[in-house]
């Protein structure tokens, strides 16, 4: 059945980063945006289900680029990847349950999960659990043996790694050629979870050089890496991962709880670097939302550079949308509102009180919203979550299981 979405403020993110105010989008049954316009064109459709979104506005779904589900059952407690590895594959469900639903409900329709060294065989249970919730999963796995169960190869390539012998070149080598042979990405983090700046400069200066510069090198670092907060990034660094054309993901939330850090988003943004952003999951940020990971990056990179204009909300939906797929290889399939693209989206409630007088719905939407004004999401043109329906009821059995 079609679907047809009228009177919301639509904010396509395509080329031309059209705004139709109000405006309209038809999903057809394919699941695809048969057409976006201005309301004034939009076309009368025998037998699709309406949705009147006055008050709303509507961007394209958001892509998660970076979650560890795991961590639902540890928020706030930063586990080791060790007490990840070591979950049934039972407890990996239910969290992956929760993960799924509660991204979903914030507007979230792509996400890409990560899971502990040594657990790549729980991919398939674990893409199953979130996608039940109508979620696109990307599963990375870290096992090159098990690239085929994954859509990314996880590879560890960070200092403290390299220092103490967990990643070496040959396990490098063998991640990127598991991934070109599949054609998959390569996804990796080049500042560990939970590093502080003493131990890596004690790492760096024992090893002589930068990860970005041993990948260099080694010929490894190209348009299929995408990096993950690679905090402590210098302008060496920040060039050699513009001209391998691979794509960073910054986890603004993560990165401030942690206290290590902050990746200089503008700058990569400024040389032209595809950057995406992540949750990383709720046990370092606290929190599923994406929303909160575009206002935290905005304000942390005001800070950073000490600039108030160093990082708009329109760049930061940017991160949160179309460059998000673009650096998953996907921005021909999700990532905007176009004709041809799959229906992936979202639509936000900004009738609250919370929102105030918004002159810039978009600056509005980033600064003030909040995952329950997510009150309606498509993914591939299929209702997925509805704030009508959702019912707290309903979520209780699976947060009692976990």
């Amino acid at each position: 059945m079609p679907t047809l979405l009228t009177d919301g403020y639509v904010v396509t993110m395509d080329a031309r980063r059209t705004i139709h105010e109000p405006g309209f989008v038809l999903a057809d049954d394919t699941g695809k945006i048969a057409a976006v316009g201005p309301l004034s064109a939009c076309p009368e459709v025998a037998g699709a289900a309406r949705f009147d979104l006055r008050g709303h506005i509507v961007v394209p779904g958001l892509i998660d680029l970076y979650h560890r589900p795991w961590t639902q059952l540890f928020p706030g407690g930063a586990p080791a990847e060790a007490a990840g590895a070591a979950l049934s594959v039972e407890d990996h469900q239910r969290a992956a349950s929760l993960a799924g639903a509660a991204l979903v409900a914030g507007g979230v329709t792509t996400v890409v999960a990560t899971l502990p060294v040594g657990a790549s065989d729980k991919a398939g249970p674990v893409r199953e659990a979130m996608a039940a919730s109508g979620l696109r999963v990307v599963m990375a796995v870290s096992d090159p043996a098990a690239a085929e169960a994954g859509d990314l190869v996880l590879v560890e390539t960070d200092l403290l790694a390299r220092r103490e012998g967990r990643a070496t070149e040959a396990t490098i080598w063998a991640a990127c050629r598991a991934a070109r042979e599949r054609g998959l990405k390569v996804l990796s983090r080049l500042w560990p979870d939970g590093a502080t700046e003493a131990q890596m400069l004690a790492a760096r200066a024992a090893i002589g050089r930068s990860t970005a510069q041993h990948l260099m090198e080694m010929s490894a670092l190209d348009d299929g890496w995408i990096v993950v907060s690679p905090l402590g990034l210098d302008d060496m660094g920040r060039m050699l991962v513009k001209e391998s054309g691979g794509a960073v993901v910054g986890l603004p939330v993560a990165e401030a709880a942690s206290g290590t850090g902050t990746t200089d988003l503008s700058a990569l943004a400024r040389l032209g670097v595809t950057c995406g952003l992540g949750t990383d999951g709720p046990g370092r940020s606290f929190t599923t939302d994406m929303i909160e990971q575009m206002k935290y990056a905005i304000m942390s990179q005001n800070s950073l550079a000490l600039d108030v204009l160093s990082m708009s909300a329109e760049r930061a939906l940017e991160m949160a949308t179309v460059n998000a797929a673009r650096a998953l290889g996907r921005d021909s399939m999700v990532g905007a509102i176009a004709p041809g693209l799959a229906a992936d989206i979202a639509a936000f409630d900004m009738r609250g009180y919370h929102f105030g007088v918004h002159a810039k719905p978009i600056s509005g939407l980033i600064t003030c919203a909040k995952p329950s004004d997510a009150a309606l999401v498509l993914c591939a043109g299929r209702v997925v979550h509805e704030r009508a329906r959702a019912s707290a009821a309903a979520r209780r059995p699976g947060l009692a299981r976990a």
